[in-house]
């Protein structure tokens, strides 16, 4: 299969992807989460969470598992979360796997939430450190939005960091909405409340996203040649490499050979 080809598989297996994702909107979760910046744990733990937010993919209802929420039930104040930490955090999980064993049939999209530094491997092991078993999501049921658009639209169609820069192109909301490479400073000075807004506007910022590419109104970097060009070289490849084609090629070249043999006095 030449490469051009290939490529409108991965863009038909990646819409049809959407396609089955919308198909039921209302099995299918979107979920983002906050932590501690995990580049700054040289001692090798695991880096902490903040806030989880999820939201259903129908109705955008909303729901959320956060650490300042924890130490409030507790009558905690916020100055007083870093002395609690470990106690709040567990309670905060134990409260969002909880939630995840209710919904073992749901599909779940994502931004980036791929290995143990960021993503349910992460989640589910902080979990663990903290002494809980967690309901674990299966691999088959997870689903990279951003895997899903390099495959559309190709490796470089927006700009980095691509989430907020799709936010910008697209003119969405991004009230609350806090860059992943500011959430460190955000964490050190305690601005736990913060995290959590922007963690949840993230969801929605995502689910629209993916509703968006789904009714290929999505705004990207790339010019229409980059999808449509691809399709109709891959269209005259699968032409020439037909065998009708390269049977009337022969034909045509035999004829050729004819008539110059005729011109020549050989035939």
């Amino acid at each position: 299969m030449t490469s051009a080809r290939k490529t409108v598989e991965q863009i038909r297996e990646a819409r049809s992807t959407l396609d089955i994702l919308f198909k039921q909107p209302g099995t299918v979760t979107v979920i983002h989460y906050s932590c501690e910046d995990f580049r700054m744990r040289n001692d090798g733990t695991t880096p902490r969470i903040t806030s989880i937010a999820i939201c259903n993919l129908e109705n955008g209802q909303s729901k959320s598992f956060s650490i300042h929420h924890a130490a409030e039930i507790k009558r905690l104040p916020i100055c007083e979360i870093p002395n609690k930490y470990d106690e709040l955090e567990l309670t905060m999980l134990d409260n969002f796997f909880r939630y995840v064993g209710q919904l073992q049939n749901s599909k779940w999209i994502h931004w980036n939430m791929r290995d143990s530094n960021f993503g349910f491997e992460a989640i589910e092991h902080r979990f663990r450190v903290l002494g809980g078993s967690p309901a674990v999501i299966p691999e088959a049921q997870r689903f990279d939005l951003p895997r899903l658009l390099s495959k559309i639209y190709g490796e470089k169609y927006i700009g980095d960091p691509k989430l907020k820069s799709l936010v910008t192109r697209n003119n969405l909301t991004n009230l609350d909405f806090i860059p992943g490479e500011d959430e460190p400073a955000m964490f050190a000075g305690g601005k736990y409340v913060q995290m959590h807004q922007s963690t949840l506007r993230k969801t929605v910022v995502i689910a629209e996203i993916a509703r968006r590419a789904w009714r290929q109104e999505l705004k990207t970097d790339n010019k229409w040649w980059s999808a449509y060009g691809i399709s109709v070289k891959a269209w005259i490849e699968t032409i020439y490499e037909h065998w009708v084609f390269k049977a009337v090629g022969i034909i045509i070249a035999l004829f050729a050979l004819y008539q110059i043999g005729r011109a020549i006095g050989v035939i």
